[in-house]
């Protein structure tokens, strides 16, 4: 089974509360995760320990650059981002999961 490492105790918590409902990731992951895929949620530090939140549909795979991604993506990823204006365009690529 694939699993989607978060590494802060915020986001655990945005986790939790069902704030937090989409992850970016940079890169062009739409080869690993698909629609469909149960995934785990887990949580801990990189390199160590990670206590499992829950386990995860996964309802939608996107690739776009990050110029591409809209003021509200990037809210459900980041519910405590409230100006992602501020986010400067790049030519890289990213994969939105929801």
């Amino acid at each position: 089974m694939y699993a989607l490492n978060f590494y802060s105790s915020i986001v655990a918590d945005q986790l939790r509360s069902r704030r937090k409902t989409a992850t970016i990731r940079l890169g062009d992951k739409s080869g690993k995760y698909k629609k469909g895929m149960v995934v785990q949620i887990l949580v801990g530090q990189r390199y160590g320990p990670r206590e499992k939140i829950f386990d995860a549909v996964i309802d939608k795979v996107e690739v776009k650059r990050l110029m591409e991604l809209s003021p509200r993506e990037i809210e459900h990823d980041n519910p405590e981002i409230r100006r992602p204006r501020t986010w400067r365009a790049s030519s890289g690529t990213s994969t939105t999961v929801t």
